[in-house]
């Protein structure tokens, strides 16, 4: 263990989804985190046999998902990049023996996926847009309460300026301030846009995300704001809509 392991949190796994391979052994794969100490905890998709030992061993990564569906009759498993948009698919037939991983359940104190050296066992490629899509709207459900939030954040963001977006669209593309209080509400109003995508940016350099995802939900709050900030329509005494 080195110096900067002494100071770090344990290894530990987050998903874990039983196999079954064509031969019956049954293997295991997992989503090994280590300590980012500062930043996200980096992680690797691995698998481990009955013996605990290490058989394949995806590339380092930043946020992985595994996804399982049942095809012809056999449970087939993708590991999923969020932040690259790559899939990891498994290979057997590029997997080795290796050493033992795990105690109890649990990843050994040394086993740091940081520390694993050259990846194997796993095939690389780009995922298609039909994956990213499915991926993305999976991890919506998955993790309701997360999406929520995205939603609340980016329709705040958004309703900071749709007013402006607004005016300039009635106006023809002129925003007409009145007098010196209106500069200044325009000023703090993409100042608090600044502020609110400095934020984001900060928070994605910590806990990298999906641009993907970002993206979605940034465009879904931006229509419910121009929704909500749409120039309402005044009623005068006669009963007839004025625009």
């Amino acid at each position: 263990m080195n110096a900067v392991q002494a100071f770090a949190h344990a290894p530990y796994y987050t998903q874990v989804e039983k196999l079954e391979l064509q031969d019956g052994e049954i293997v295991s794969l997992k989503l090994l985190h280590g300590d980012g100490i500062i930043a996200g905890d980096p992680v690797r998709a691995i698998v481990v046999d009955s013996d605990l030992r290490v058989r394949a061993v995806s590339p380092l990564a930043l946020k992985l998902h595994i996804f399982c569906e049942q095809q012809d009759g056999i449970r087939r498993c993708r590991v999923y990049d969020t932040v690259t948009a790559a899939v990891y698919r498994l290979d057997p037939s590029s997997w080795a023996l290796g050493p033992v991983i795990e105690e109890l359940g649990k990843p050994l104190r040394t086993a740091y996926p940081e520390d694993m050296g050259q990846n194997f066992g796993f095939a690389q490629r780009p995922a298609t847009l039909l994956e990213i899509i499915r991926f993305e709207g999976d991890k919506v459900i998955s993790f309701p309460i997360m999406a929520g939030l995205s939603l609340i954040w980016w329709t705040l963001t958004a309703l900071l300026y749709t007013p402006l977006a607004w005016r300039l669209y009635l106006n023809k593309g002129r925003l007409q301030p009145s007098n010196l209080s209106s500069v200044l509400l325009i000023l703090l109003r993409l100042g608090g846009v600044a502020g609110f995508l400095s934020i984001a940016l900060v928070g994605w350099a910590w806990e990298p995300y999906s641009i993907y995802y970002a993206s979605f939900f940034a465009l879904l709050g931006l229509i419910v704001a121009l929704f909500l900030s749409r120039p309402k329509r005044n009623l005068p005494k006669s009963g007839h809509l004025v625009g």
